[in-house]
C-alpha cells in the first residue's frame, strides 16, 4: 500500500551488506573467549594478570551480556557510521530479612558490628526471648531434678529469636550500548570523544 511522499521502492543492499559484515567483526572479537587480557610488568606479575583478566572477561562478557553489547554497538556503527558504548559504576542497594533463633546477647552484638563493618544497615524488626537451662536438668525426670539440685545450680540463660533487616549496597560496572539517536556530541569535536567539549546521554526516564 503506497503512501504519498514515500518511496515505493524497498531496497534491501544496506541490510544485506550490514548482515554480510555483522559476523565477521564479531568473530574478532568474541571467536577468543576473551574480549581482552592484561599484559604482566614482570615475572612476579604474570599471576595477577591473569586474574585480572579473567575477571575483566566475567565482568563484562558475562555479568553485563557482552556479546549483545558489542553485537548493538558494531551494527549501530555499519548502519549509521556511529556507534556508541556506555559505562558507569552502579550501586545497588539491597534489603534482606533473615531470622535468627536461639541467639545469645553477645552473640547478637557480634553479629550486628560484623554487618556494620561490611557498610551495611542494620535493624531488628521481631524480637522474642526465653530461658533455657543450661546446666542439664531440663527434660529430666521430677527425682533426678531434685537429686541434681542437691549437686548443681540451675544455670539459667536468656536466648532471643530475632529478625534483622539489612540494608546493604553493592557496586558493580554497567557498560550497555547507547542508541546512537540518544547520543548529543560537540559539532566541534574533530576526533576522539575523549577531546570534544562535551559528550551527552539524551533519555527519557520514569518517574520512579
Amino acid at each position: 500500500n503506497e503512501v504519498e511522499g514515500r518511496s515505493q521502492v524497498v531496497s534491501r543492499d544496506l541490510a544485506e551488506a550490514v548482515d554480510w559484515a555483522l559476523p565477521g567483526i564479531m568473530r574478532v572479537f568474541v571467536s577468543s573467549g576473551n574480549l581482552g587480557e592484561f599484559d604482566p610488568v614482570g615475572p612476579e606479575d604474570e599471576q595477577q594478570a591473569l586474574q585480572e583478566s579473567d575477571y575483566m572477561n566475567q565482568v563484562l562478557m558475562k555479568e553485563n551480556h557482552g556479546f549483545m553489547v558489542l553485537h548493538d554497538a558494531i551494527k549501530d556503527t555499519l548502519l549509521l557510521k556511529n556507534g556508541y558504548v556506555k559505562h558507569w559504576w552502579e550501586v545497588e542497594e539491597k534489603i534482606d530479612e533473615t531470622p535468627y533463633t536461639g541467639l545469645s546477647m553477645d552473640q547478637i552484638t557480634l553479629m550486628i558490628q560484623r554487618y556494620e563493618k561490611e557498610g551495611a544497615e542494620v535493624e531488628i524488626v521481631g524480637v522474642d526471648s526465653y530461658f533455657v537451662d543450661l546446666s542439664g536438668m531440663a527434660g529430666m525426670p521430677p527425682m533426678q531434678q531434685n537429686q541434681a539440685q542437691q549437686i548443681m545450680t540451675p544455670q539459667m540463660v536468656e536466648l532471643f529469636d530475632i529478625t534483622l533487616k539489612v540494608t546493604s549496597k553493592r557496586g558493580n560496572l554497567v557498560w550497555m550500548a547507547v542508541p546512537a539517536e540518544e547520543v548529543r556530541v560537540s559539532k566541534k569535536c574533530r576526533g576522539s570523544l575523549q577531546d570534544s567539549p562535551f559528550t551527552e546521554h539524551v533519555t527519557r526516564k520514569t518517574r520512579s
